[in-house]
């Protein structure tokens, strides 16, 4: 019975020790925006993490700071009307990890309340009027903003990020990730601010998010560790590049993750795949979601998966069993799914997609395939599909299964002329119900040709 006591008395010793709140008021932050409290924040934090967690309160009040260690069993809490200022002075960086933000090895950490973090990112930015007024030129900066690294369950609830100068969330082979209820808010124009990057990692789910960003909104990266079993859902996302993307780290494994009830605005990209490292992906799904493309470049992708080398010395990915079902897309460009003779896509499912085309792009003005970044140089022998005047484009791909596809014109007339399907090299191929102009019947199989 006495022992029974003991071990409840430590227990609720413990929970009350867990659950204390260290306001950065306490330890001599300011709230006036005026002086740097990185010292008087990074104490609190110290302080929560010496007494075996609880939650460090940023208060209302605007709080200028550098780079901010966090640990394990502690909840970053932001009151309403709390901003965390991000410092416009490099000097308040850490010269080792010049993130706002930093964390590695955590378990059980959190970022919560509907208070802001602001990165000050339009700073590090040129702007000039020598400069391509729709994508800005980034100067040195503090990159990636927000980073967590080899960690378990962090928590990221109700917080609003905005004006980050880089990559805004990182999470660096973490696993069980839970973002839930955030906004992200970038300048369209703002080069390398993706929303959320996962590199590496699984169990991750985000969920009823909204992200609006100059580079990629959601980006899985398997440069260095595998991505596994991951679901977005109940999302907003608007992006100068990507939406949804997939590499261009690619030498490893992304599989198992699910993508629904999605809403894509502003973008080049919904979903691109971009396999160039020889790894695989597979097992993936995408429902529910509205693409509606508009950007600045000659040619736009709602869907766009290629396998293809960085350099020569890669081996050839694979990408099999992916599934898109109940899309629908406003777009003026087109689908194009592309693999290579010695690695051809495999197991593509079109279930129930509508492709409404309020104008049209000329793929003839293309001069090359998108390979997910500029500076990557062509492969000798890669095959390069762009610049097929068609709304479909697949090429290389075994197993192919198209049901209720549908495609719809806004215009009477149009001096460019796009047929609906350009195949090349496609086997096993499953045509149902289909919507659209199409010239001739569809066989089997498809050396070539469109239809």
């Amino acid at each position: 019975m006495k022992r029974a006591l003991l071990l409840n008395f430590l227990l609720v010793s413990v929970l009350s020790v867990s659950s204390q709140t260290f306001n950065i008021l306490d330890y001599g932050a300011d709230d006036s925006d005026k002086k740097l409290s990185t010292t008087a924040i990074q104490k609190t934090i110290d302080a929560c993490a010496a007494n075996n967690g609880g939650t460090v309160l940023i208060p209302s009040g605007q709080f200028l700071t550098g780079t901010l260690q966090v640990f394990s069993d502690i909840e970053f809490h932001l009151s309403a009307g709390a901003v965390l200022l991000g410092s416009t002075d490099l000097e308040d960086y850490n010269k080792m990890h010049d993130q706002l933000i930093w964390g590695e090895n955590l378990v059980n950490f959190s970022i919560t309340g509907t208070g802001k973090i602001n990165g000050q990112g339009e700073s590090f930015f040129d702007k000039g009027e020598l400069q391509d007024q729709n994508s800005w030129r980034a100067l040195e900066r503090p990159e990636p903003w927000i980073q967590f690294s080899n960690s378990q369950r962090i928590k990221i609830k109700d917080t609003q990020f905005v004006n980050s100068p880089a990559h805004v969330l990182v999470f660096d082979n973490c696993s069980e990730v839970f973002v839930d209820g955030i906004s992200i808010r970038n300048d369209l124009r703002s080069p390398n601010t993706d929303g959320i990057d996962i590199k590496g990692g699984k169990d991750i789910l985000i969920s009823n998010c909204f992200i609006e960003t100059g580079d990629d909104a959601i980006c899985l990266k398997a440069n260095q560790q595998s991505v596994e079993n991951m679901v977005v859902t109940n999302c907003i996302l608007a992006s100068d590049d990507s939406a949804i993307k997939f590499g261009t780290g690619s030498r490893h494994r992304i599989r198992n993750c699910q993508f629904s009830n999605i809403n894509i605005r502003d973008t080049r990209y919904g979903i691109a795949l971009f396999m160039n490292q020889g790894g695989i992906y597979e097992n993936c799904l995408f429902q529910n979601i509205m693409i509606e493309t508009a950007s600045r470049h000659v040619m736009e992708y709602p869907i766009f998966m290629d396998i293809d080398k960085r350099t020569s010395e890669f081996d050839l990915g694979k990408i099999q069993n992916i599934s898109f079902k109940d899309i629908r897309i406003i777009s003026r460009g087109q689908i194009l799914i592309a693999g290579q003779k010695d690695a051809p896509i495999k197991d593509i499912d079109f279930d129930d997609v509508s492709l409404v085309l309020p104008n049209l792009a000329d793929p003839s003005k293309v001069q090359k395939k998108p390979r997910g970044n500029r500076k990557f140089k062509k492969v000798e022998g890669m095959m390069d599909l762009s610049g097929k005047s068609a709304n479909f484009v697949f090429g290389y791909v075994e197993g192919l299964s198209l049901n209720k596809l549908k495609t719809t014109t806004q215009f009477d007339n149009h001096p460019l002329q796009r047929e609906t399907f350009y195949f090349e090299e496609v086997k096993q191929l499953e045509v149902s119900k289909l919507k659209g102009t199409v010239t001739r019947e569809i066989p089997s199989s498809v050396k070539q040709g469109f239809f």
